[in-house]
């Protein structure tokens, strides 16, 4: 049970960047600041997250001392093996506008919705705006693959630690 709640609030916290912040309202006073969800995935440091969720777990100090310190030290070899992936991601995500600038059509499609409203403005714009749409909707297609790509990865690293093999537990 610790170890499912870890891997699901590990898992909103350290990849998910779609997330509206709260409201004002429902944060007090004395409440330190949101972290940004708005940032790209790739741009959230996977180890230090993961480490900081760690230290701020209060139930992690439930389970047997073997337990936890195995628990502790796979999380400590996933953030390092995600911090990789996240610097390929970043890189990849990053690249995007010059692959655009040098092969635009090995860029996925715009979405239907961004498509709909390039083929809205389309009755207000000259042909190069419109291009220049359809690039910038490419672009930003891409980078929500690759930012997809790398947030199921890591859900799917962090889901990893629920199957792990409990010793202490069972010799109990």
């Amino acid at each position: 049970m610790i170890v499912r709640d870890f891997v699901r609030l590990a898992t909103v916290e350290c990849s998910v960047s779609t997330l509206a912040p709260p409201l004002a309202a429902a944060i007090p006073a004395e409440a330190p600041p949101a972290p940004d969800k708005t940032a790209p995935v790739p741009a959230i440091q996977i180890a230090v997250c993961l480490q900081k969720m760690v230290d701020a777990w209060a139930d992690i100090k439930e389970m047997r001392t073997p337990d936890r310190d195995r628990l502790i030290s796979e999380i400590k070899l996933t953030g390092l093996a995600l911090e990789e992936e996240r610097h390929m991601a970043k890189f990849k995500f990053d690249a995007v506008p010059q692959v655009a600038a040098v092969s635009p059509n090995a860029l996925p499609h715009p979405s239907p919705l961004n498509q709909q409203s390039i083929d809205f403005n389309a009755k207000f714009s000259t042909p190069d705006q419109i291009a220049k749409q359809v690039l910038t909707a490419r672009i930003a297609a891409e980078r929500q693959r690759i930012e997809a790509a790398y947030a199921t990865r890591i859900m799917q690293q962090l889901a990893a630690l629920k199957s792990l093999d409990w010793v202490a537990s069972r010799a109990q």
